[in-house]
């Protein structure tokens, strides 16, 4: 998967044991501009975890370089039951369709 995040691309990889090496589900990095999440997730906690890393590189490309883990944790939370949960296609252009 392939995320634009503020004219950067983020590409989202799986790897083994992540969560036993760093102690997290996933990880972002912000110069490569990859995220890695744990190979071992259900698809629910996977996509979760996959949000949350997401809004790290939302805030990240909008110049927060500090970021508070608790807030990102919990509006990762919401950002990703909103995904879910909404038909997204209404911000498209007819043209992007």
């Amino acid at each position: 998967m392939i995320f634009k995040i503020g004219g950067m691309y983020y590409k989202v990889q799986e790897e083994e044991k992540i969560q036993y090496r760093y102690e997290v589900l996933g990880q972002v990095d912000y110069l490569t501009g990859e995220i890695v999440v744990d190979n071992k997730l259900d698809i629910n906690r996977k996509n979760q975890t996959i949000a949350h890393e997401l809004l790290h590189g939302m805030l990240f490309e909008a110049g927060y370089k500090e970021q508070d883990e608790d807030l990102v944790h919990r509006l990762g939370i919401v950002f990703y039951q909103f995904l879910k949960d909404n038909d997204l296609s209404v911000f498209k252009e007819e043209a992007d369709l």
